[in-house]
């Protein structure tokens, strides 16, 4: 039903509707349309999902009414509701050209694991009591709609600073999960575009290490690589993704895992978060655990000063470790920081006497 087409140069990308989907929707709309001379295809949105387009042969244009008329028939024909994620229509679309079965293969190519990704059933994850999952501001609605479908969770959109995805137990230790897709729609995968955009994956994961590192509760820092980051980063070599994938788990000690889709995704968040919160992920000897808030309130009276906020804050309690320290140095000190000018540094320094 579904045909993509990777332009060879572009490498834009759109997916096809057959012939036999367009055939049964030109039937349901009035007009002398010839199957033939109809196009309709779809392309990545902004939003993560797809606009459908569609040319007729010989009409320069198409009422509104008739098009809207034609392209609900489309996505009748091809058992599309219209909301789907572009990732996904891409999956559906190569599962719909694979020709072989898995019993003529000895082993289970991408398009056989997508299926059965699809056929999960997230609401078999068990929880002994009812969770909220916070999703940040901009992830996608396919996401928080699979994460929303299990009967004991609901889902919050909120503003998280290092993370697409928070769990929080009741003594306020976090799970904290970031969603990298790699998934073949013809663009720059995420995984891609943050490790070339100004080290920027980088520097979220080392945020998200610095605030493990020095919490007072436990922080469980995950990184979800969603889809195949060596197939379709195809603007890496495999030398620079096994650097950065090494220095992210290795040293910046993050625990990096492989998700086929969207919901095999949110079945693994699912997963982790049921984990996490019966207690599977605390360290076994918290009996060196550090005063309680202790973080916190450094954090807390540091935005205080003036003109600092979150990642200000951190980039002083990085340099100086406690605020005593900071008390004592001097505005050139302070100012030495990168991120930190001199008219701020005097601001500061000014708190101080």
């Amino acid at each position: 039903m579904l045909r993509l087409w990777t332009h060879p140069k572009t490498r834009q990308s759109r997916i096809y509707f057959s012939y036999e989907v367009v055939r049964q929707a030109t039937k349901q709309v009035d007009g002398d349309w010839r199957c033939k001379d109809v196009k309709v295809w779809l392309e990545s949105s902004e939003e993560g999902g797809a606009d459908i387009h569609t040319v007729v042969t010989g009409q320069e244009s198409i009422p509104d009414t008739k098009l809207d008329q034609f392209q609900a028939a489309i996505l009748e024909a091809a058992r599309l509701d219209g909301r789907e994620a572009w990732d996904e229509l891409v999956l559906l679309a190569q599962q719909g050209s694979d020709t072989g079965t898995p019993k003529e293969r000895p082993y289970r190519s991408n398009r056989d694991r997508a299926a059965e990704a699809n056929k999960l059933d997230l609401a078999k994850v068990k929880f002994d009591r009812n969770i909220r999952i916070y999703i940040s501001q901009y992830e996608t609605e396919l996401m928080r709609t699979l994460l929303s479908s299990h009967p004991n969770v609901s889902v919050r959109r909120a503003d998280l600073e290092v993370a697409d995805f928070k769990v929080e137990d009741s003594q306020g230790n976090q799970l904290l999960i970031e969603r990298q897709r790699c998934t073949d729609d013809g663009v720059k995968t995420d995984f891609e575009r943050s490790l070339t955009s100004e080290g920027r994956l980088f520097q979220k994961a080392d945020r998200l290490t610095f605030i493990a590192e020095n919490s007072d509760q436990h922080i469980v820092p995950v990184m979800l690589l969603e889809g195949d980051v060596y197939q379709n980063s195809k603007g890496l070599s495999l030398t620079q993704i096994d650097g950065a994938i090494s220095f992210l788990a290795g040293v910046q000690r993050i625990s990096i895992l492989s998700t086929v889709n969207a919901k095999h995704s949110a079945h693994m968040i699912l997963r982790l978060a049921s984990a996490f919160l019966s207690g599977q992920m605390l360290p076994s000897d918290r009996s060196k655990a550090k005063p309680k808030a202790l973080f916190e309130q450094k954090m807390n009276a540091l935005r205080a000063l003036p003109g600092v906020d979150e990642i200000t804050a951190e980039l002083l309690l990085r340099e100086f470790g406690s605020i005593q320290a900071l008390a004592s140095a001097g505005a050139d000190r302070i100012a030495a920081i990168k991120g930190i000018g001199p008219h701020k540094a005097n601001a500061i320094a000014r708190v101080f006497g």
